[in-house]
C-alpha cells in the first residue's frame, strides 16, 4: 500500500498530490492519503468520488485521518470518456434555472466588507451588494467566498437568508475550506458547499464573467 502524507500542508496540496498518485498509478494498486483535518478529507474524498473510486475513512486522532482507497483505472477512464456527457447533464440541470441564473457568471467575495477604510460602512455596503444581487433579473451561476468573505456563508452572517434564497433558487455557493479552517469557523457553515482552492482556481480560470465587489 502507498502511503501519501499530507499532514501540514495546505489546500489544494492534498487534492493535487493525490490526483497526481491515482494518474501515475496502476488498477489495483492501494493508496493511503494521511490528512491533518476534516477539511482535507472531505475535499480528497470529492476527488476521489470524480474518478469513481470508492475510499474509506478512519480517525486516528484530532490531526490524523487516514483515507483508504484502490486505483481503478477502468472506472478512471470511463469517467474521462464520460465526461461531456456528465457536463451535458450538468447542464441540463443547470437549465432548469435558465431564466434566472446567468451561466458563467462567477462572483469571488474576498472581505465581509466592501471598500475600506471604514469598517462599518464596507460591512453596510457588503450587505446591501449581497440584497442587491438576489433581486437582480439574473442570478450569478456561483458565488466563491474566501479569506475574510468566508465569513459571510456561516452562522451569523447578517447575509445568510439571503445566500440561502439564491442557493434554493440554483446559485452554487462556495466557501474557501482553508479560510474556515483558519478562521475557526469550519463548523459553522450554513449555506452552500465547502471547496478547495484546487477547484476554486479552475472556476475563476474559466468563468465566462468574473465579478469582485
Amino acid at each position: 500500500m502507498k502511503e501519501i502524507d499530507e499532514r501540514g500542508r495546505n489546500c489544494p496540496l492534498p487534492v493535487i498530490d493525490t490526483k497526481e498518485a491515482i494518474i501515475s498509478g496502476s488498477s489495483g494498486d492501494e493508496l493511503c492519503i494521511i490528512v491533518d483535518n476534516n477539511i482535507a478529507v472531505q475535499n480528497v474524498k470529492k476527488l476521489l468520488k470524480h474518478f469513481s473510486m470508492e475510499s474509506k475513512t478512519d480517525i486516528i486522532s484530532e490531526t490524523e485521518f487516514r483515507i483508504y482507497t484502490v486505483i481503478n483505472k477502468n472506472e478512471t477512464i470511463t469517467e474521462r470518456n464520460n465526461e461531456n456527457v456528465n457536463q451535458k447533464s450538468e447542464e441540463e440541470t443547470v437549465s432548469c434555472f435558465h431564466d434566472i441564473i446567468k451561466k458563467g457568471q462567477v462572483i469571488v467575495i474576498s472581505s465581509d466588507q466592501m471598500g475600506e477604510p471604514n469598517e462599518e460602512l464596507g460591512k453596510l455596503l457588503m450587505n446591501g451588494f449581497i440584497f442587491a444581487l438576489l433581486k437582480q433579473d439574473k442570478l450569478p451561476e456561483k458565488i466563491i467566498f474566501y479569506n475574510g468573505g468566508a465569513r459571510l456563508s456561516c452562522e451569523g452572517s447578517q447575509v445568510l437568508e439571503d445566500l440561502k434564497e439564491m442557493s434554493a433558487m440554483g446559485v452554487d455557493i462556495i466557501t474557501c475550506g482553508t479560510c474556515v479552517k483558519t478562521l475557526g469557523i469550519e463548523d459553522k457553515v450554513q449555506v452552500g458547499r465547502v471547496s478547495n482552492m484546487y477547484e476554486i482556481c479552475e472556476l475563476m480560470t474559466n468563468a465566462g464573467s468574473l465579478v469582485k465587489p
